[in-house]
């Protein structure tokens, strides 16, 4: 089944992909999955800068309140939410 992973950050906000869960084993997996896509997409776009801060937060995602099986049961049009909001506000890269 296909389910939508969606980053919402300041920063990256809005950036999604689609992800078959027959390929996944827990919540970890799918947050590194996503997150390396993402790493990714900075370097293809010569986003250095960003893609080098990415890594130096990647600790801080998370899925909060769903469980792995939670997940499992998502219906198609949902979208699961990777959450980057604690210290934020000390984030030296920002948006305007």
């Amino acid at each position: 089944m296909l389910i939508k992973c969606q980053i919402s950050d300041p920063i990256w906000w809005g950036y999604n992909i689609d992800l078959d869960l027959q390929d996944y084993h827990n919540i970890e997996g799918i947050i590194k999955h996503v997150l390396d896509n993402l790493e990714a997409t900075l370097v293809s776009l010569n986003l250095l800068p960003q893609k080098e801060f990415l890594v130096k937060v990647k600790k801080d995602f998370h899925i909060h309140n769903l469980s792995f099986e939670d997940i499992l049961l998502t219906k198609e049009n949902d979208i699961v939410y990777i959450c980057r909001h604690n210290n934020t506000g000390n984030d030296l890269i920002k948006l305007n």
